[in-house]
């Protein structure tokens, strides 16, 4: 799961070299904080259907018995 969500967001993102992805396992979720630079951050949450959205109802529908929980951490007033 954690090599899925890093897949989609390095693939959309313009400075991969700052995400980072902090990874946290349950028993029945596994949450994922998400860092990205400011302007990746923009890319991922403005518009009518934000990427960061879309990247949630795919983790979502992935086969994994636990359940999986992306958030972007950071500072903005976009969220």
């Amino acid at each position: 799961m954690e090599q899925l969500v890093d897949y989609m967001v390095r693939s959309v993102v313009n400075h991969d070299d700052a995400v980072s992805l902090n990874v946290t396992e349950g028993d029945a979720s596994v949450f994922f904080e998400l860092t990205v630079h400011d302007e990746d951050r923009a890319k991922l949450t403005s518009g009518d259907r934000p990427l960061i959205e879309a990247m949630r109802q795919i983790l979502a529908a992935s086969d994994d018995s636990r359940r999986g929980v992306l958030e972007l951490v950071g500072d903005s007033a976009e969220e």
